[in-house]
């Protein structure tokens, strides 16, 4: 299985979570501007949160590379046994 295969997968499963985190530092960052705070302490969290964010994401992704291998070896040992299936005729 190719690995740049993986990522996409991984990526696409999770959009809707990372769209979600964007639009959160977005709010909080339009929520300083209209107070007229400084929008560095906000930078700084959210360099720090995304920080922490890539390495739940990166133990996430092994947890997604280690159940897709694990479905993987299920359907090799599910096909493994088949063998030849009777035909319809012989039903």
């Amino acid at each position: 299985m190719n690995i740049s295969f993986m990522i996409r997968a991984y990526l696409k499963s999770r959009i809707k979570v990372m769209v979600a985190f964007i639009l959160f530092i977005l709010v909080f960052a339009l929520v300083y501007t209209l107070y007229h705070l400084p929008l560095e302490p906000i930078v700084y969290s959210a360099e720090l949160v995304t920080a922490l964010a890539m390495i739940f994401a990166g133990l996430d992704l092994m947890h997604f590379y280690q159940k897709h291998q694990n479905l993987l070896a299920a359907i090799n040992a599910a096909t493994a046994g088949v063998g030849e299936l009777p035909s319809l005729a012989t039903c």
